[in-house]
């Protein structure tokens, strides 16, 4: 509300609207008195009272001139809007329960398009677009610090252009109460996000919130474009062989952290006189070299994964194990590169039936357990004699080799 008040845009806006002369305007603003606040407390008097003789000496004064009497009225009409202004201004401020929907002070749309166009004259070498100017909600969002004197962090994902802002807006109904206890029902905005995933995206969102901070007079564009521009810098530089580089995630969180530290140093003081530095300027100048929040773009060491042990380019074939205490044959597994060990096997003998099918072993002395009939291939091999080019489905010991 207070920037209604101290608004001149708002003010001549407002005066053109009801039918003030221009000529009346230009004399109030060369006086200084074209603001609602001002106006309200220029002379002694009340809206209320019958007796109009302060409030036409006042404009005598003003105008160096008596104005009409159809000037008169829209004079009053002015005057009565200003001093209405002026109390509710002081009525939401002493209130301990405001009402949610007015939770967020918003600029009015004069003074908004007055800022608007002296910050594109200011800052010629930017492209204003719907898609690169920052929304009316973030704007007021940093308003309403400069009104309460606390900074709080607007993380990047609310940090939405004026083009996603009109094709998103949403209207949520709440229920309050006022000051005699009875029910109120109105509508709030709801919170507007936008993408800031990826390296582009976060230095739009962060480019608009600098923006934003201009035009709500809380920071200078260039004290807070100059963070940003630090910030992304660090993703170009090379680091020591075994750091990573420095991520995204380490970007946001220096960010945040370095407002939480110019929140405590500016907490009630984040305006200033005009022509004077914002206390906000001088903090994020004083901050950005300090050691609190250059930790966080230290570089992290790089996490090696653990690689499995390379695989041989051939399988050795591997021979079935014989049980202990088997007489004529060893344990004997082949050896690299296919060469078999020493087996212990009868003369004539072999480990492959004609098909190159593995052969049991056991079976050969009647030691293995294997249930099935003869011929069958248990876990160690087939059931055959391994009498080479024999392979009767008998055992080694049994087989007479010419049935």
């Amino acid at each position: 509300m207070s920037s209604s008040l101290d608004s001149t845009a708002a003010f001549s806006d407002r005066a053109e609207q009801i039918g003030v002369e221009k000529w009346i305007i230009d004399k109030f603003k060369q006086k200084k008195f074209a603001t609602f606040g001002r106006l309200a407390f220029a002379f002694p008097h009340s809206p209320q009272s019958s007796d109009d003789a302060p409030f036409k000496r006042f404009l005598a004064d003003v105008l160096e001139d008596n104005p009409s009497d159809d000037q008169m009225a829209t004079l009053r009409r002015l005057f009565f809007e200003s001093h209405t202004m002026a109390i509710t201004d002081v009525r939401l401020r002493t209130e301990s329960d405001p009402d949610p929907a007015q939770a967020t002070r918003r600029m009015p749309t004069a003074e908004r398009v007055a800022r608007q166009q002296e910050q594109e004259k200011r800052l010629g070498g930017l492209i204003f677009n719907p898609n690169t100017i920052p929304s009316n909600h973030l704007v007021d969002m940093f308003v309403e610090m400069c009104e309460t004197g606390i900074l709080t962090y607007v993380k990047a994902e609310h940090c939405c252009s004026r083009a996603q802002e009109v094709e998103s807006i949403k209207k949520d109904t709440s229920i309050s109460t006022d000051p005699s206890g009875l029910l109120k029902l109105s509508t709030k905005q709801g919170d507007q996000s936008c993408d800031a995933g990826s390296e582009l995206k976060l230095r739009g969102a962060w480019q608009r919130r600098s923006l934003a901070m201009d035009l709500a007079g809380i920071a200078s564009f260039e004290t807070m474009e100059t963070w940003a521009q630090f910030l992304f810098q660090q993703l170009l530089r090379d680091q020591p062989k075994g750091f990573a580089k420095i991520s995204l995630q380490q970007l946001v969180d220096c960010d945040r952290n370095l407002f939480i530290l110019a929140s405590h140093l500016t907490m009630g003081k984040l305006t200033s006189p005009a022509g004077e530095e914002k206390p906000l300027d001088q903090a994020v100048k004083k901050l950005k070299d300090s050691t609190e929040v250059l930790q966080y773009l230290a570089p992290l060491p790089v996490q090696r994964a653990h690689e499995s042990p390379a695989q041989p380019a051939t399988r050795p074939n591997k021979v079935q194990k014989v049980e202990k205490g088997g007489k004529g044959q060893g344990k004997g597994p082949q050896g690299k590169g296919g060469s078999p060990n020493k087996l212990q096997l009868p003369e004539g003998c072999t480990t492959y039936d004609s098909e190159n099918r593995p052969l049991c072993f056991a079976f050969q002395n009647g030691r293995c357990k294997f249930k099935g009939p003869p011929g069958k291939r248990c876990a160690r091999g087939y059931h055959k004699c391994y009498k080479q080019n024999c392979f009767r489905p008998k055992p080694y010991y049994l087989c007479n080799h010419a049935d």
